[in-house]
C-alpha cells in the first residue's frame, strides 16, 4: 500500500469534536411559490468527527475513517462523511476526545 504524502492532513493526534453551526436553509420542492408570508430561518446543524483541518476560514471533520493497521504513515488513507464547515458559522466547538493511531485489535 503507498505510504501518505508527507504534507498531508491531519496532524497526530488529532481532536475528536462536535461542532455546533448555523446552516443555510431552504425550499426545492419545484414550482412556483407565493412567497409573501414565507417563513425560513437558518437552521442549526450539529457534526462530529476527526479533525484532519483546522485553520482560519474553515473547520474540516470526518465521521469515519480507515486507521490502517495503526501505522502513522498510513493514518487516515481513506475517509467518508466528509463536512467543512466555515468558521464563520460556528456556534460551538466542543472536544470530546483525542484519537491516536493504536494497536490493531482483532476478534477471534
Amino acid at each position: 500500500m503507498p505510504k501518505r504524502p508527507t504534507n498531508s492532513l491531519p496532524t497526530i493526534p488529532s481532536d475528536i469534536r462536535l461542532v455546533i453551526w448555523n446552516d443555510a436553509m431552504g425550499r426545492c420542492d419545484g414550482g412556483w411559490k407565493d412567497i409573501r408570508g414565507l417563513d425560513l430561518n437558518i437552521a442549526t446543524a450539529v457534526s462530529m468527527g476527526l479533525v484532519i483541518r483546522d485553520d482560519k476560514d474553515q473547520i474540516t471533520l470526518v465521521s469515519q475513517f480507515f486507521d490502517e493497521v495503526g501505522d502513522p504513515e498510513l493514518f487516515l488513507s481513506q475517509a467518508d462523511g466528509i463536512i467543512s464547515i466555515p468558521k464563520k458559522c460556528i456556534l460551538k466547538q466542543i472536544r470530546l476526545a483525542t484519537y491516536k493511531p493504536g494497536p490493531v485489535v482483532r476478534r477471534v
